[in-house]
């Protein structure tokens, strides 16, 4: 599962992280591009996937809100501004002036469907 995988490499993170401090900046690069990457793995094929008719009619903040990729980015996001599992959702994304990992999916998919 690619969510597990991903969980397991930020754990790994969290734990060689702890004696430096970088900037909230330099750990969002960073799980841009050692994390996210295994979380998102093969998107352009599961990701059309994903947007069932039930899902087209659910406001967007509630389609991300049980998706795996977006819990892996929320526990993230929560654990860089040092909130609390209960702090909203939106609140933690805003705050940071990041989007759900699904919007990011579908732009990518929209962008790959033009260049072909």
């Amino acid at each position: 599962n690619l969510y597990d995988k991903g969980l397991k490499a930020s754990f790994k993170f969290y734990k060689n992280i702890k004696s430096c401090s970088p900037s909230i900046k330099t750990l969002l690069h960073i799980f841009d591009h050692t994390i996210k990457p295994i979380a998102l793995y093969g998107c352009e094929i599961w990701g059309m996937l994903n947007l069932t008719p039930k899902r087209r009619a659910m406001h967007l903040f509630e389609i991300f809100k049980d998706w795996e990729p977006d819990k892996l980015n929320l526990k993230f996001c929560k654990y860089v501004l040092g909130v609390s599992k209960n702090c909203t959702n939106i609140g933690v994304i805003s705050e940071l002036g990041r989007f759900p990992l699904y919007i990011k999916i579908k732009l990518w998919l929209i962008n790959r469907g033009m260049q072909t």
